[in-house]
């Protein structure tokens, strides 16, 4: 444990951190693949050169001294990150090598400001957190052996099914498991890992599942990424939809996460998804319909256009079965005069013919900025915040 001193330090160090925050993991990163190579079987290298990974990080360094002396708060937090790394297969015996290389960047870029004290404190600090990671993981990997003993599985591609411009879904059934039907909660992902020709490194992605629990077989919906100037195609995404056929095998994990509706309330549910965030809205949207029949659900969907609006057969067909769903679909503009869509232009929630039930539960997913206006609309209409929930594609952004 900290003393009363020891968190005082780390405290008076916040602001520092939240200034150098950025230099400090983005060297930790350098200096950690430099000397353990073989972790980039585990770290997603497209997150490094990005940056949202090293900013991630540096948003929960920042995180655990302003919260040193209610680490509590972070739990749900880390809770969330923990699922991540399960799915990843992240081990105990790996978080003193992160946390010899964090502490030594602390020291690189902070310089004369990082006595050997302060380093000392903060080792501690990081042990602490190292151990509660370490405990609930221990859990997850506890749950997941109840589906299979091993990390990854290899799966085999049973069909592959173009759901619009640049999305395809593979359907995934486990090899080596007898009577298999998927074992999920609705809102979950998994980890698909490969090794890319050409590539030195496997890679893992993590993919919400976007059908039923219950079948037989897992799937998920893999936009194609395509890079810019700055960052370049994602290499996942473009080899699964290029390179991966029917019939052929992958590596996927036991599902993770924690995005899931709870289902003992009856209350209106509204699910809010861009782009491809809708597909674990899929999964929620079939599974909840399902089991609970008089639930009303406000079905919240905004994409650039109708050609690259996956599941829309699919919606149709639910919401013709299902009369307590509505749909309001938003584009950016239309490709085609004739489609028919609730609204063209951009997305105000404030402005929904169903209005903002302020006894709901707001259910969110897409790219970090669509969501970031999304929360802001919900809570500037006294939306509480406790009933929005939302899941990041890709490294959280806060740990709050």
């Amino acid at each position: 444990m900290l003393t009363h001193t020891e968190m005082e330090m780390i405290r008076a160090t916040a602001p520092v951190l939240k200034e150098q925050g950025f230099a400090i993991t983005s060297y930790f990163y350098t200096e950690l693949f430099k000397k353990h190579p073989e972790l980039k079987n585990i770290f997603n290298v497209t997150h490094q050169q990005s940056g949202t990974q090293p900013q991630a990080l540096a948003n929960a360094v920042y995180a655990v001294a302003v919260n040193i002396d209610q680490l509590e708060n972070l739990l749900p937090a880390v809770r969330h990150i923990a699922h991540k790394h399960r799915s990843l297969g992240v081990k105990p015996s790996q978080y003193p090598v992160v946390g010899k290389y964090l502490l030594l960047a602390i020291q690189e870029v902070l310089g004369d400001d990082a006595s050997p004290e302060i380093i000392h404190v903060w080792g501690k600090a990081y042990q602490i957190l190292a151990d509660l990671f370490i405990q609930i993981e221990s859990e997850m990997y506890k749950e997941a052996r109840a589906l299979w003993a091993e990390e990854f599985i290899p799966a085999r591609v049973i069909r592959k099914e173009v759901e619009c411009l640049d999305t395809v879904s593979f359907y995934l059934r486990p090899i080596g498991v007898n009577d298999f039907r998927a074992m999920f909660k609705s809102g979950q992902y998994i980890s698909v890992r490969i090794r890319p020709q050409g590539s030195e490194y496997l890679q893992i992605r993590q993919y919400s599942l976007s059908d039923l629990p219950g079948k037989d077989y897992y799937r998920i919906t893999v936009k194609r990424e395509r890079g810019g100037d700055k960052v370049p195609n994602g290499v996942i995404s473009n080899h699964l939809q290029d390179k991966i056929q029917i019939g052929d095998q992958i590596e996927m994990s036991a599902p993770a996460g924690d995005f899931y509706v709870d289902q003992t309330h009856e209350n209106t549910l509204y699910l809010i998804s861009g782009g491809v965030g809708l597909t674990p809205m899929q999964s929620i949207l079939k599974e909840v319909t399902r089991t609970q029949p008089n639930r009303k659900i406000i079905y919240v969907h905004s994409s650039q256009n109708e050609n690259v609006h996956a599941f829309r057969n699919e919606l149709q067909q639910i919401v013709a079965q299902y009369p307590q769903v509505e749909r309001y679909i938003n584009y950016d503009k239309k490709m085609d005069p004739k489609t028919s869509v609730e609204h063209v232009g951009k997305l105000d929630l404030t402005k929904l013919p169903q209005g903002l039930d302020p006894n709901a539960d707001y259910y969110l997913c897409g790219p970090k900025g669509f969501m970031k206006t999304m929360i802001e609309q919900l809570t500037s209409a006294r939306i509480p915040l406790e009933q929005i929930h939302y899941e990041f594609f890709g490294p959280s952004e806060a740990l709050k």
